[in-house]
C-alpha cells in the first residue's frame, strides 16, 4: 500500500510539472518556445557535453554551476556566439531582456540636476509584441567601469511575455514561486552567484525544465 502511495504521488508530481511547462509554453508562444528550447539544446550540446564529456546532463549542469561559483569557468564570446545568434531569432532576447539600445553621458532627463550623468537607454518587447524603452541614470563616478558593466549585462524584462509566462507557471510551482517573487520585488535578476549557490545547496532537480531555463537566462546569457 505504501509503495502504491509513493507511485501515485510521483505521478501527480510528474503531471504537475508537465502542466506547469505547458502553461508556460502556451503563454510564451510557439515560436518563442521553440527558440528557447533551441537555446537550451545548443548550450547542452555545444558547451556542457564538450566541457564535461563523461557526465550526464544533470551532473554537467551541477559541475558547471560549481565551477561558475568557484570562478573556475569563463564562457567567452566565441563559445556563446551560437547561442547569441539564437537569441536574435524572432527577437527572442527582447522578450526576455531589457537590452542596451544606446548609452551616453549628458544632462539628466529624469531630474533637474545640472551635473552630467551616465544615461542608458534600454529596449524590450512588451506583452503585445511592441517595442518599449526605458531610461536609467547613474553618476559619472567610475565612468569607464560603469560603461563596461552596462554593455556587458542585460536587465530582466518584467513587461514581456517571458516574465508573464513564468508568473503563470509559478502559480502552480513551489520551485518557481520564490524566484519569480524575488524578481518582481527587486525588479532585477537574482545575483548569478547567489542563484548558483542556492541551486547547489538545496539539491534542486537539475533535470527540471524551468531550472535549466533560469540557469540559461539568469547566469549564462545574462
Amino acid at each position: 500500500m505504501k509503495r502504491k502511495l509513493i507511485i501515485f504521488s510521483f505521478l501527480l508530481f510528474t503531471l504537475s510539472v508537465v502542466s506547469q511547462k505547458s502553461e508556460f509554453q502556451n503563454s510564451f508562444g510557439k515560436v518563442n518556445t521553440e527558440n528557447l528550447d533551441l537555446l537550451l539544446f545548443d548550450f547542452e550540446s555545444k558547451i556542457l557535453k564538450k566541457k564535461y564529456p563523461n557526465q550526464n546532463i544533470q551532473n554537467s549542469y551541477r559541475s558547471y554551476l560549481k565551477d561558475f561559483f568557484e570562478n573556475k569557468i569563463e564562457l567567452n564570446k566565441d563559445l556563446l556566439l551560437s547561442g547569441e545568434k539564437i537569441l536574435e531569432k524572432n527577437n527572442l532576447k527582447f522578450h526576455i531582456y531589457n537590452v542596451i539600445d544606446s548609452i551616453w553621458v549628458g544632462k539628466s532627463v529624469i531630474s533637474e540636476t545640472n551635473e552630467k550623468v551616465l544615461i542608458a537607454k534600454y529596449k524590450h518587447l512588451n506583452t503585445k509584441g511592441e517595442f518599449d524603452y526605458m531610461i536609467s541614470e547613474t553618476s559619472q563616478n567610475d565612468l569607464n567601469l560603469k560603461l563596461e558593466i552596462s554593455k556587458k549585462y542585460k536587465k530582466v524584462n518584467l513587461n514581456g511575455k517571458y516574465f508573464e509566462s513564468l508568473k503563470k507557471a509559478s502559480l502552480k510551482s513551489e520551485l518557481l514561486k520564490p524566484y519569480v517573487e524575488n524578481m518582481n520585488l527587486s525588479g532585477s535578476f537574482m545575483s548569478p552567484l547567489i542563484l548558483a549557490n542556492n541551486i547547489l545547496n538545496n539539491k534542486v532537480d537539475l533535470n527540471n525544465y524551468f531550472v535549466k531555463v533560469i540557469i540559461l537566462t539568469n547566469i549564462v546569457y545574462r
